[in-house]
């Protein structure tokens, strides 16, 4: 799954993102999120109810060494889900990419969603192996 996303507003420690797997009526998904203002991404899991299960992986890139960063600028966020391996990164910002296994969720639908901020998504495309 591939989103073009751009932070429009909301807290600054807020993050754009993509969820996978995500259950009709079983207990949850995982969720790709990319923090633009801090430079942080996480890949985590989240429960139905909105309670947050464990993070599988997660890395900070120094967004103040790129330069001409601009935190409201369009990004294309990726997540894949292939069997137990999943990927999720920021194309075209070096070290932004987190790898983890986990067996939680074997199918679902995916997704997007926010944490704490406003995002404008476009050009959404999903795609099968």
């Amino acid at each position: 799954v591939a989103t073009r996303a751009r932070r429009t507003g909301g807290a600054t420690t807020g993050a754009m993102e993509i969820a996978l797997r995500i259950q009709a009526t079983g207990d949850g998904h995982y969720h790709c999120g990319w923090s633009p203002a801090s430079g942080a991404l996480r890949l985590q899991w989240t429960r139905s109810n909105g309670l947050l299960g464990a993070v599988l992986a997660q890395t900070s890139v120094n967004i103040a060494a790129i330069p001409g960063y601009d935190p409201t600028a369009s990004v294309v966020v990726e997540a894949q889900a292939q069997g137990n391996a999943l990927r999720c990164c920021v194309r075209d910002v070096a070290g932004a990419t987190v790898n983890a296994t986990d067996t939680r969720y074997t199918v679902g639908s995916p997704g997007v969603r926010t944490t704490s901020q406003a995002t404008a998504f476009d050009d959404v495309l999903v795609s099968a192996p």
